[in-house]
């Protein structure tokens, strides 16, 4: 009971998120705007099952078909906050989207569970890379008005990632029977970063300065 409450307060406060980018949609630019589509799409695909049940099988293709939406938007989100990103690095990139969709889709089959960790292992690793890329070149950005509201979208990130990372790391050589309640834990610190995260990006769209102000 608990674990479900919990679970719809982490939804809305994702929606509320999105909700407050909508109020300051015309201020954006276009990677905050990624955001906002991004964090919608992460609501509907969450909230899919909890309203129709997981045991519909044309439902769990639509979830995944969302996720795998959401994974593109959100690395669209990350390469508009470089720099510069170059052909390769864009190529490598469509085929790690590829790689995610096709891996979800073997999901629905429960074909990955062996794999799954090594799946999230790559996954979260690569991610971490390019929010690091991101939060080099904002940083170094002495003139970047919105450079506040960056922080606070890609700090939250990267955290999540490192944290995920090690615990992924964790689960892959330690994870047994006997140990089962300390992973699971372990996990539940994953939904209060999740939580944390949509408070930061709540308080970078309100921060944010108008679209006129931007580098």
């Amino acid at each position: 009971m608990g674990h479900g409450i919990a679970f719809q307060i982490l939804n809305l406060l994702e929606l509320m998120a999105a909700l407050v980018g909508c109020y300051q949609f015309k201020k954006l630019t276009l990677p905050y705007k990624f955001l906002i589509i991004t964090l919608i799409i992460g609501y509907i695909s969450e909230t899919i099952p909890s309203y129709f049940g997981e045991s519909v099988f044309f439902l769990k293709i639509l979830e995944v078909i969302f996720s795998a939406f959401e994974v593109q938007l959100f690395y669209v989100m990350l390469l508009l906050f470089m720099h510069k990103s170059s052909i390769l690095k864009k190529a490598l990139i469509f085929l790690f989207f590829s790689l995610i969709i096709i891996l979800l889709e073997l999901k629905i089959w429960g074909a990955l569970s062996m794999y799954t960790l090594l799946i999230d292992f790559v996954f979260y690793f690569f991610t971490l890379i390019n929010c690091l890329d991101a939060f080099a070149y904002t940083v170094n950005q002495k003139k970047l008005n919105d450079k506040r509201s960056r922080l606070l979208i890609l700090v939250p990130i990267m955290v999540f990632c490192i944290y995920y990372i090690i615990l992924v790391i964790l689960m892959f050589f330690l994870y047994n029977q006997k140990n089962q309640q300390l992973f699971s834990n372990l996990y539940a610190v994953v939904q209060i970063l999740n939580f944390l995260s949509y408070i930061s990006y709540i308080l970078a769209f309100v921060w944010i300065p108008k679209k006129e102000e931007f580098l």
